[in-house]
This record gives structure tokens, sequence and C-alpha cells, in this order.
């Protein structure tokens, strides 16, 4: 990984331990999932499809153009695979570059600090830092739709697993605040 991954990955363990019930997950599964989330990141596009393939992950079409969207996929499948890490922690790092229902407490909290961390400089970074210890449903929410605002600014294909990871909570949210 570069310096600058090691970086990332430094921080957002900091601030996933930070977002994280008391007494809920030990030190040793934050740091799991902190430095297993992104530990493919900086592969090529043609190493993560050939992963993917191999792992038995099946990408969608907007993987397949824009492969670095498997990184997290092709992580968790490498931890279950190789250490039988099969749990909550695989589950959130499997999920956490497009979100899904089926991310959990501990997807919840990656996708935040994976955002929010402190060497994130840009101006959604320090909203989800500060909005995460005030109501982590809403920026959960938050993250999803400035990660959706960033493709279409972009003018990237908008992955179908945000949009229903989007509706979910979206769902979700407005049933709670009512």
């Amino acid at each position: 990984c570069s310096p600058e991954r090691i970086s990332h990955m430094s921080g957002v363990e900091s601030l996933a331990r930070d977002l994280v019930p008391p007494d809920r997950y030990s030190v040793e599964t934050i740091r799991l999932l902190a430095w297993g989330h992104d530990m493919f990141r900086d592969l090529p596009g043609n190493s993560l499809l050939r992963l993917a393939r191999y792992y038995g992950v099946v990408s969608q079409r907007e993987e397949e153009l824009h492969p670095v969207l498997l990184h997290g996929k092709v992580a968790a499948s490498y931890l279950s695979n190789r250490f039988g890490i099969d749990n909550d922690v695989s589950k959130a790092i499997y999920w956490h570059v497009t979100g899904s229902a089926k991310m959990g407490e501990l997807g919840e909290i990656l996708m935040i600090a994976d955002m929010g961390e402190e060497g994130r400089e840009f101006p959604a970074a320090e909203e989800i830092r500060i909005n995460a210890f005030i109501d982590r449903k809403k920026t959960v929410l938050d993250v999803i739709r400035f990660k959706m605002l960033w493709a279409l600014e972009e003018r990237r294909p908008l992955h179908n697993e945000i949009v229903c990871c989007w509706n979910h909570y979206l769902r979700r949210y407005l049933s709670d605040t009512d």
C-alpha cells in the first residue's frame, strides 16, 4: 500500500474506534475492519477483475467498467478464504463501497469512517465527522448521498447496489422519524 493509503486506513481505524458503541467490538475487530477495507484499493483494474473471478465474486456491469468498485468485495473474499474471516467484519468490508441493506452496524461505521476520517479534506468529510456523533442513521444516509452525488458530478454510472442502499436507508430513516 502507498503511504497515503496507510495514512487513510489509520485514520479510518481512529474514527471507527470513536464511533463504536462502548464494549460492542474489540480493538482487533475495528483494526481488521479499517486495515482490511482498502487492502486491494490500489491494485490495477485488471488485477481486481482477475481476483474477483478467482474468488467467485459476480461483478456488475459498473464494476467491469470501473474495477476499483470491486476492491471491497475482493478484500472481503480474500480475508474470508485465506483467514476464515466470515462474519460482520467481512460483510462490512464487502459492502463498504456501495453499501447494502445487508451491511449491518459495522458496515455503517466503516462507510462513515471511510469518508469522514481526519485525512479527508473535501468539504463533506468534516460534515460527516461532526454529524456521525449526533445522528449515525442520518449520517449513513448522507454518506450514500455524497457518494451518489460524486458519481453524478463525475458523469459516472450509479451502481444499482448504491441506489438500492439509498432506498433502504431512506425508508428506514423516514420510518424512524415519523
